[in-house]
């Protein structure tokens, strides 16, 4: 019942109390000097954020290092230790720094420590994490798919909605009209019907509002999604683009997520689509089908009435 409890304070102030402990166990507190303190308020401000760079500030402790900064970032790093050998360095004074040669769409997590001297670091800050900014962020620079022949997607494109942000003025008629973050694709269509598919999906659940017209002037037309992948009466030759996102959850924050996106084409409707091209079946004699006749409704169009 004697043990004795220690408490270790590592922010250089002195603790002005000391708990005691039940069953005569006292606490003993070490106050350890701190000599080289961490910079505080780190950012990562949206607006200096693009698709390849993005600023880093934060604020210099009240004694400031005199031998700057270090700081240290990657694709979903790890948190560094204090051997972890710095991305980079600035010089004494300068709380800023430019991050360049980055990937579009891609997470990072960045830290800081004030230099003091070349024995004498601070702790690294708390991890700030970013996303870079997508190339096809917004329509005019949507990425070009490539329409297959047929219903089976042997071209595929890769993306990712982590980094998007939000569309302006593109409503639409899919089951969230204003997501708060989308990327763009396009395809030129070579049938009058496409088939507008998502694999490979990490997260959630993606949906594509596809338009037509001009960038600046875009006219919502469909909404695609897993259980409705289909789009009709398309011009052959006519450009489309499609603006993808992910299905909004009931609750929580907006999924970002990796997927793949293919443009696919069914077959021509079936030589019997029409009445006009009813195929006679044969009759048989007895209850017992012997004759059959195949058939399918794959790309079956509505017929048009009276019948």
């Amino acid at each position: 019942y004697n043990t004795t409890k220690y408490i270790n304070n590592t922010t250089g102030t002195p603790g002005t109390t000391l708990s005691s402990s039940a069953e005569e166990r006292p606490y003993i507190g070490f106050d350890i000097a701190v000599s080289c303190y961490p910079p505080t308020n780190v950012t990562v401000p949206a607006g200096n954020i693009t698709t390849t760079a993005a600023t880093i500030n934060w604020t210099a402790p009240s004694t400031a290092p005199t031998g700057g900064y270090e700081y240290y970032y990657g694709n979903n790093a790890a948190t560094p230790s204090s051997s972890t050998t710095p991305s980079g360095v600035t010089a004494a004074g300068i709380t800023t720094k430019n991050l360049t040669g980055l990937v579009p769409g891609t997470s990072y997590n960045v830290w800081v420590r004030s230099v003091c001297a070349a024995n004498n670091k601070s702790p690294w800050t708390n991890k700030i994490k970013f996303n870079t900014v997508l190339t096809n962020d917004e329509a005019d620079n949507a990425i070009p798919l490539m329409v297959n022949a047929t219903t089976v997607c042997t071209v595929t494109k890769a993306g990712v909605t982590n980094g998007a942000t939000q569309s302006p003025d593109q409503a639409s008629g899919c089951y969230d009209d204003d997501p708060i973050e989308d990327v763009w694709y396009s395809f030129v269509a070579t049938n009058s019907w496409h088939i507008i598919r998502f694999s490979n999906v990490t997260s959630g659940r993606m949906m594509g509002a596809v338009y037509t017209g001009s960038i600046g002037s875009l006219m919502y037309i469909a909404c695609t999604d897993d259980l409705i992948p289909d789009v009709k009466d398309l011009t052959v030759g006519q450009t489309y683009y499609i603006r993808v996102y992910t299905y909004p959850p009931a609750v929580g924050p907006i999924i970002q997520t990796d997927f793949n996106i293919c443009v696919s084409t069914p077959p021509p409707p079936p030589a019997n689509d029409n009445c006009a091209n009813a195929i006679s079946l044969t009759v048989n004699s007895s209850t017992t089908c012997s004759v059959v006749t195949s058939g399918t409704t794959q790309s079956a169009t509505p017929s048009p009435g009276p019948y």
